[in-house]
């Protein structure tokens, strides 16, 4: 008895499975050797600069911080849109994900990336409102201790105390420091979510192409942590006992 030929789709299955370079070349080894390498590195170049401010022993210019913040900024836009994305759009044009991304709407790797803009555009425009709302209100408290003052002169009662004074001072001072931490924590979740992708995506490459991707995630996750440690450091988080370092192992981890 004769059995039907394989019609397209399991052919395409089988292909997509037992293709060339499948499971054949993957390294489980070098896959090892790379967590450990990105782990050393996030988390080295996290903490750098919480240690430099922290030790000021270690005379690393201020200039050096500002360097390293800005060029971390520009190597993970230049990754996300030089590396990452035509990676996306290739994976996604692969005959093994599906009719619907490479024949029925192949330019939706380029519409998902323009939402993703999107979606961080409006949560960064909903904090700008949530901190432009809390100085109004840190603004308001002051102007109102400031007219009470004034009344106070104007009745001849004296001025208020020093001791009311100081206490809104540091209520002011608690305020924004609150929120200047808020921000660095929502911005390290952020980077964490992001970071888990990137992994995912080195742990199951392999080939050829793997040791410049691995070379390429490497210099990303640096720079990344050096911004993420700048504005640690920024904020006042590297004078604490314990924040900056669980930060910059909980970013090497992921």
């Amino acid at each position: 008895m004769n059995l039907p030929a394989a019609g397209p789709n399991i052919q395409k299955r089988d292909a997509c499975i037992d293709g060339p370079g499948a499971f054949d070349d993957y390294d489980l080894g070098i896959h090892i050797a790379a967590l450990f390498v990105v782990l050393a590195t996030s988390g080295g170049a996290t903490a750098f600069p919480p240690l430099a401010v922290k030790f000021p022993q270690l005379h690393i210019p201020q200039w050096v911080l500002f360097v390293v913040r800005h060029f971390g900024t520009g190597v993970i836009l230049s990754t996300a849109f030089v590396h990452l994305l035509p990676t996306a759009f290739k994976n996604l044009y692969n005959p093994c994900m599906g009719k619907f991304w490479h024949k029925t709407y192949p330019n939706m790797p380029g519409a998902i990336t323009l939402g993703a803009i999107f979606l961080v555009a409006m949560l960064e425009m909903g904090s700008h409102r949530y901190i432009a709302g809390s100085k109004a209100h840190l603004r308001s408290q002051e102007e109102y201790r400031q007219q009470n003052e004034q009344n106070f002169k104007a009745s001849g009662a004296g001025s208020p105390g020093a001791a009311t004074d100081e206490a809104s001072e540091k209520e002011s001072q608690s305020s924004g420091r609150n929120t200047s931490h808020l921000q660095v924590f929502l911005l390290e979740a952020g980077i964490i979510f992001h970071s888990v992708f990137i992994g995912i995506g080195l742990s199951v490459s392999s080939g050829e192409g793997f040791v410049p991707y691995w070379i390429a995630i490497i210099f990303h996750q640096a720079f990344e942590g050096l911004a993420l440690g700048t504005r640690i450091a920024d904020v006042g988080l590297a004078q604490e006992k314990w924040s900056p370092w669980l930060m910059s192992l909980a970013y090497g981890l992921t």
